[in-house]
């Protein structure tokens, strides 16, 4: 296991469900900004997995805004995984991080993360957005900070955050832009982020 893998499966990931918890308004921002998005998924996706979803706040706008569609979160902290089967019983919840999703090629119409490809530590980042790819079938959605290159940043005493262009990396790797946009942590219910939708060039694309 790496070292940031371990630290977010340990106590890191623990003390990240314990500080961060939705509030109703915060909900209600992000239900808007979600709406940003959904606007360029026609028709919405039937099935989403979000890769790392800690406390769930986005698996319930999903469960709001894609009330049809079947959702997956993959999450490798213990601690987390429990709180989300016990708050998001809508969504099925599995063991799994992003360099390792137990499922077959092209299983979900979305894929996306929020907040966890800066936490990967770019030894690791192209196989882990590689395993991302090969379990979607249509779209790839990343919602990170951004920066135009891999930029490392202290995060709780030691290198855990990397800031970097992930649309870029994603369409180098093949994938095709269709939208992108900036969440204003003053407003949408995010941190300010950069967000960008891409989708596969058809359905036997994976990225080798």
């Amino acid at each position: 296991m790496n070292n940031e893998l371990e630290w977010w499966t340990g106590e890191g990931g623990d003390s990240y469900m314990r500080r961060n918890d939705w509030t109703t308004s915060e909900l209600a921002r992000r239900v808007e900004s979600w709406d940003k998005v959904f606007c360029h998924l026609v028709p919405l996706p039937k099935t989403i997995m979000e890769i790392g979803p800690g406390p769930g706040i986005n698996l319930r706008v999903l469960n709001y805004g894609c009330p049809e569609a079947v959702l997956y979160g993959v999450e490798p902290n213990s601690y987390a995984r429990q709180v989300l089967r016990d708050t998001c019983n809508y969504a099925r919840i599995v063991d799994g991080h992003a360099g390792n999703i137990l499922a077959e090629d092209g299983s979900f119409d979305l894929v996306f993360t929020a907040g966890v490809l800066i936490h990967i530590n770019p030894y690791n980042l192209s196989d882990a957005m590689k395993e991302i790819v090969r379990v979607s079938r249509r779209h790839v959605l990343t919602i990170e900070y951004f920066a135009p290159k891999s930029e490392h940043v202290i995060y709780y005493g030691a290198e855990r955050i990397w800031r970097n262009d992930f649309g870029k990396l994603y369409m180098d790797m093949g994938l095709k832009h269709v939208a992108h946009g900036f969440f204003w942590k003053e407003t949408d219910g995010f941190d300010s982020t950069v967000w960008t939708l891409l989708e596969k060039n058809g359905p036997n694309l994976t990225a080798g």
